[in-house]
């Protein structure tokens, strides 16, 4: 649904993310995908795309007449059929709401978001994906905003690793949680759309910088690596970790967790108990990107790691033309094995996400 959509921009959360750049896909009630990069969007529907800024979602026309549907921008133009005039008047209240979610232009935009946060306060942004990054300062919006109060943020900060409570076992989809809460909002139908989606869509942008997955998540701790300090924050408890990213490792240790396989809990040699339920495989990493920082010092402004990393986990942001067709054409054929009943509708949904990388 698309405040699924919607919530995994918000938050920055894009756990799926694949190596093009694809934060989500949608299904409007017509069957038309809407692909949302972290910053552009692109319609496809049988044969036809349109990509589309962030600042342009909410300023294409659509038109409808019985089942006739159009979606114009500029000179560009999708033309498409719904099964009848009913289902007709649904797809364009659906795309209305969107249009009225995306109404803050490229406010809307989570790399803009992004990049106006850096800007402000002096964060390294290399301006690609950053899986660490882009949750820090969208999904923890609240614990950002405290840890840069209280001032330990330095000048050209690189964000290099997110450690999170809950990422193993069964609170390892809290957000697909708030999702679920979500989408039996949107059972109320097409008129319910707007009014829902006006208000999450104006959440995701810079005015309002507070996620519906923040609401949801509640008083989760996290631990943030950089290229300078390691900070802990929970609430309103906040403090570094050691002096520096050397002695980080000397003050925590974990403890596997007796309720769920693959979690450990995580340890202050001083305060005890600061992380809940972590991911094994998470704690890992976290204790690999220490001992590189580590070993490369961190005097310099930025050590350059966090490119990389994401480098190394193909996180980039950038999508060719050539790339649009290769997905278009392999969706078009699934979907003609589909009409020929070749395939079933599991299949084809199977495969499509495979193709979608979702």
């Amino acid at each position: 649904m698309f405040l699924d959509a919607v919530s995994r921009i918000n938050s920055g959360d894009y756990a799926n993310m694949n190596t093009q750049g694809l934060v989500y896909v949608v299904e409007t009630p017509v069957k038309m995908l809407i692909n949302f990069f972290a910053q552009y969007v692109i319609l496809i529907k049988d044969e036809q795309s349109m990509k589309l800024g962030y600042d342009e979602l909410a300023l294409i026309a659509i038109r409808q007449a019985d089942e006739a549907i159009s979606i114009v921008f500029n000179e560009e133009e999708i033309d498409y059929k719904a099964k009848n005039s009913e289902k007709g008047v649904e797809e364009k209240e659906f795309l209305e709401a969107i249009k009225i979610a995306f109404e803050d232009g490229v406010d809307s935009s989570p790399h803009e978001s992004i990049r106006l946060k850096c800007e402000e306060y002096g964060i390294y942004f290399t301006g690609k994906y950053n899986k660490h990054l882009y949750p820090f300062i969208l999904k923890y919006s609240k614990l950002f905003e405290n840890i840069v109060e209280c001032d330990m943020l330095e000048e050209n900060t690189a964000i290099e690793f997110l450690l999170e409570e809950n990422t193993a076992g069964l609170l390892d989809n809290v957000s697909g949680t708030a999702f679920n809460v979500l989408d039996n909002v949107i059972g109320g139908g097409p008129k319910a759309w707007g009014k829902v989606l006006k208000g999450v869509g104006k959440n995701v942008g810079k005015r309002a910088f507070v996620s519906n997955a923040n609401k949801l998540i509640g008083n989760i701790g996290i631990v943030v690596i950089t290229n300078k300090n390691a900070i802990y924050a929970k609430g309103e408890n906040i403090f570094t970790i050691g002096d520096d990213i050397s002695d980080v490792l000397g003050y925590l240790k974990c403890e596997k967790d007796i309720t769920i396989a693959g979690a450990v809990d995580i340890y202050h040699e001083e305060y005890g108990k600061i992380l809940d339920n972590v991911s094994e495989k998470r704690w890992s990493e976290f204790k690999k990107v220490i001992r590189k920082l580590k070993s490369q010092g961190t005097s310099v402004k930025s050590i350059g790691f966090s490119d990389d990393y994401h480098e190394e986990n193909n996180t980039v942001t950038s999508v060719s033309t050539d790339d649009i067709d290769v997905i278009r054409d392999k969706l078009l054929k699934l979907k003609n094995l589909l009409n020929e009943e070749l395939i079933t509708q599991e299949e084809y949904n199977i495969k499509k996400n495979e193709i979608l990388g979702i």
